[in-house]
């Protein structure tokens, strides 16, 4: 397994939330790197309640985690359709940010 294989969600979105927070700011509010880490907490809590598990592989993330996120937003969480929405597209750039 080399290096890419090993790497995990939610540390990926840590690292991006850390340097985020570095750049609060400069080209972030603080309110944004807030929903950030909310949208950790929320991603770590789904894990661990739906899949048992402390973070995930990123290879391991496909459709199906991205639509069990968005309705466990929505239904666990109670999120209007606006604010599922903005969790998604922070985690749709994190994720991207764990493939740079």
């Amino acid at each position: 397994m080399d290096e890419d294989d090993r790497k995990t969600l939610v540390a990926f979105f840590n690292e991006h939330n850390e340097k985020c927070r570095q750049l609060i700011g400069i080209d972030y509010a603080a309110i944004t790197v807030r929903r950030y880490e909310c949208c950790s907490r929320y991603l770590q809590e789904l894990i661990r309640t739906k899949y048992g598990e402390d973070d995930l592989l990123l290879r391991e993330i496909n459709g199906e985690f991205v639509r069990n996120f968005e309705f466990f937003t929505k239904t666990e969480k109670k999120c209007a359709q606006n604010t599922a929405i903005r969790y998604m597209k922070c985690f749709k750039k994190s994720y991207s940010f764990g493939y740079r």
